[in-house]
């Protein structure tokens, strides 16, 4: 795994981020699936990574999308 400013992220965090990169709009259904884990392990992950300023979640439900913020543009 690649070390971040403020720590590094686990193999699930990676996984999603890497599903992120290949599809921005993936569900947090299809990342459970495609990394199998839980939903709740998705979400949870997620939410990390939203507090880490690691990842933006643009617009509402139906249109919304994922997006990387990429820290060496900070």
């Amino acid at each position: 795994g690649k070390a971040t400013v403020k720590g590094i992220f686990n193999q699930t965090q990676e996984q999603i981020i890497e599903l992120i990169k290949d599809n921005a709009k993936i569900t947090i259904d299809d990342m459970a699936a495609a990394i199998g884990i839980t939903k709740r392990n998705v979400e949870k992950n997620i939410k990390i990574l939203k507090d880490d300023g690691m990842l933006l979640c643009v617009g509402g439900k139906k249109e919304g999308r994922w997006e990387i913020v990429d820290s060496k543009n900070k």
